[in-house]
């Protein structure tokens, strides 16, 4: 198969619906309006869970080239073209650099003040993050960010950039949560 591993279960058609399932279900207790998305993973699976959900879908588009002018785009929610207000859920496959997720915040409230974020589902790692633990979880990547080695420094030494990523054990003890939950 042709595609990047962490993608193989979405180009199975019983698998992709075995995925969209399990994130309906995973969300289907918390109040939200709206699913936000960035990126093919998020494409390719987003527009079912909003259906299954009844939510409407939030599409952030990456600083790449764009097919669109609009950065952020969305159905409009009410007659002045832009959602009066609501809550919304990231969905994405993994938290890794965190970089994805605070484009995606900035581009939301730059373009949709009145939008609050709820929470963000890692499909991948099949992991609900309130909008607490997301805070902690920047606050603990910035900590981890402080150790690596900077740009100039990699280009002069040829040094290879750590990567420092907090535990799910150091995350649940600073949030007070349980690892499952």
């Amino acid at each position: 198969m042709a595609v990047a591993s962490h993608l193989e279960s979405l180009f199975d058609t019983q698998k992709r619906k075995a995925v969209i399932t399990r994130i309906a279900e995973a969300l289907s207790s918390i109040a939200f309006d709206a699913v936000a998305v960035c990126g093919a993973s998020g494409m390719l699976i987003s527009g079912s869970v909003c259906d299954l959900l009844d939510k409407e879908l939030i599409l952030v588009r990456k600083n790449e080239t764009r097919y669109s002018k609009f950065r952020v785009e969305f159905q409009c929610w009410n007659d002045t073209g832009w959602p009066s207000s609501g809550k919304f859920i990231i969905l994405d496959d993994l938290i890794c650099s965190g970089d994805t997720l605070k484009y995606m915040l900035s581009s939301i409230k730059h373009d949709c003040p009145q939008l609050e974020l709820v929470g963000a589902y890692m499909w991948l790692t099949r992991r609900y993050y309130s909008k607490r633990e997301l805070s902690l979880i920047n606050t603990l990547k910035s900590m981890f960010n402080q150790c690596d080695t900077t740009n100039q420094e990699k280009q002069e030494n040829n040094v290879r950039r750590a990567t420092c990523t907090p535990t799910q054990e150091a995350i649940n003890a600073i949030a007070g949560t349980n690892s499952n939950t």
